[in-house]
């Protein structure tokens, strides 16, 4: 295999004489334009993998009861305690608890199913 044109194949960049801070910038530049030449552009009308999560993430707090998606907010997004939560919702602590965990497996399931679509019904 060949190296490309202008790039090192020996150790002639760091001869006596020669800089090798600019040799070695000149030949990473190099370098990184051949990788971005070989490179497959994304398409722009394509969502970007965190695109895909956080529309994934909204579907699954779409399909909770309002009760289990606002304990889970709460708690998960911003650490609220369930006390805190129980105060806020009107609802006893450990039943907090169990509408923070209705939308854990809520948001299990929904990855399972994208992760193998066949097994969903």
């Amino acid at each position: 295999m060949q190296a490309p044109e202008g790039v090192a194949t020996d150790a002639s960049c760091c001869a006596e004489g020669t800089n090798a801070d600019t040799s070695q910038t000149a030949v990473l530049g190099r370098l990184l334009d051949m990788d971005a030449e070989n490179t497959p552009s994304r398409d722009p009308a394509l969502p970007t993998p965190s695109e895909r999560v956080w529309a994934e993430f909204l579907i699954v707090l779409d399909a909770l009861p309002p009760s289990a998606r606002a304990a889970f907010m709460l708690h998960e997004v911003f650490g609220a305690s369930y006390d805190d939560i129980s105060a806020l919702l009107g609802l006893p602590p450990p039943a907090c608890r169990q509408q923070v965990e209705l939308a854990r497996a809520c948001a299990r399931e929904h990855a399972r199913s994208i992760a193998n679509p066949a097994r969903t019904p």
